[in-house]
């Protein structure tokens, strides 16, 4: 019986944070388990992506992915009531334990961009947090010629944190919905400063040296330039056989391509 589908079931990441046994127990009363995936939600984009490729491939699997959080996603790990953790940033030193195995899947960057007259080209993650978040608000705070700084960013951005440093965005930043009307309206307006992830800003944009270090292939590999964030996939000791050949297909050559079509830089 062909049973390949994808479940994308909100509720199942909220009851494993809080209840993982009763997050269990609400799927596993089917004829075969599923494969559980719960985790950041910065992820599930990437992973339902990897997930129809892995489908396409299994006939004899059926999966939930859901996000809920990194943090949420481990603890359910770690409790049985997942089968794949997914996690966004690097893991700490708790989270990082020898019962679980964490393969270090894509990385990001969070780019600062501006237009292309703006005789700026590096700034210090420090300078680029205080314009994001309105504590600089002229340019010529940064010896540019004197005009009001406009921020513009996307909705539900996650790799807008890493400019935040903790802060919030400026209540006057423009909000928009998708990567390309940030870029479309910063190479539109000369004042404008907006955040892009690495593959979006591109020429004629000017993308900002963060901290002395520009954002390329290798800087982002390498882990030099300092406004990264990391997405992995964790299992457990024991992880059931369909996680661990679905992790597999993630790091192999047709999931390398999976990652790099959703905007993201394989590290495999």
């Amino acid at each position: 019986m062909n049973r390949r589908r994808l479940l994308g079931l909100s509720a199942l990441a909220l009851a494993a944070a809080s209840r993982p046994a009763a997050a269990l127990s609400l799927f596993r009363w089917q004829e075969d388990y599923p494969l559980l995936i719960g985790g950041a939600s910065s992820m599930l984009p990437l992973t339902r992506a990897l997930v129809a490729g892995f489908l396409a491939r299994r006939d004899d699997v059926d999966v939930v992915a859901t996000g809920g959080g990194g943090d949420a996603g481990l603890m359910a790990l770690k409790r049985g009531a997942i089968d794949l953790a997914a996690m966004a940033g690097d893991l700490s030193g708790t989270q990082d334990e020898a019962c679980v195995h964490n393969y270090l899947l894509a990385r990001d960057a969070a780019v600062a961009v501006v237009h292309p007259d703006n005789p700026l080209t590096a700034l210090p993650t420090a300078a680029m947090a205080a314009l994001f978040t309105g504590r600089l608000t002229d340019w010529r705070d940064l010896g540019a010629p004197a005009a009001p700084v406009e921020v513009v960013v996307r909705r539900n951005d996650p790799l807008l944190d890493l400019l935040l440093q903790g802060a919030d965005p400026t209540d006057d930043a423009l909000s928009l919905p998708e990567t390309r009307d940030v870029a479309a309206l910063v190479l539109s307006n000369r004042h404008a400063i907006g955040c892009l992830p690495l593959k979006a800003a591109t020429p004629p944009l000017r993308a900002l040296a963060a901290d002395g270090v520009t954002a390329r292939r290798e800087t982002v590999f390498s882990g030099r330039y300092p406004l990264l964030r990391s997405y992995y996939y964790v299992l457990c000791d024991n992880g059931a056989q369909a996680a661990i050949d679905f992790v597999a297909f993630a790091i192999g050559p047709e999931g390398r391509r999976i990652v790099d079509a959703t905007g993201l830089w394989p590290m495999f």
